[in-house]
């Protein structure tokens, strides 16, 4: 836990010198989006870190992986991106090496 909430102790204070040298006052909207950017990122960060205590490491990191295929869906539904071919590939890739890896190491 000291890991997790050291890192935006220290990398937040570093960051400033170069925020301030483009810096633009946010809304209070978009103060709010941060506020809820940075509560569930830091949030996530403690629930997998306690995941990769409870759980083997290499089976547990094999997972994180699919954040590349969640990506690609969340870009494609709320972003309105245009996946190419190689990136539904990619994603697919992703997916079926992920689900290969938990599943050979349950066995």
């Amino acid at each position: 836990m000291v890991v997790v909430f050291y890192f935006p102790l220290v990398a937040t204070p570093l960051a400033i010198p170069w925020a301030m040298t483009d810096w633009l006052w946010p809304t209070p909207w978009e103060w709010l989006l941060l506020l809820g950017v940075g509560v569930t990122t830091q949030t996530a960060q403690v629930l997998m870190t306690q995941g990769l205590h409870m759980e083997r490491a290499g089976r547990a990191t094999s997972v994180t992986y699919l954040q590349v295929a969640f990506a690609f869906v969340w870009g494609a539904a709320f972003f309105g991106e245009s996946p190419t071919l190689f990136s539904g590939l990619g994603a697919a890739l992703v997916v079926c090496g992920a689900f290969a890896a938990v599943r050979a190491r349950a066995r």
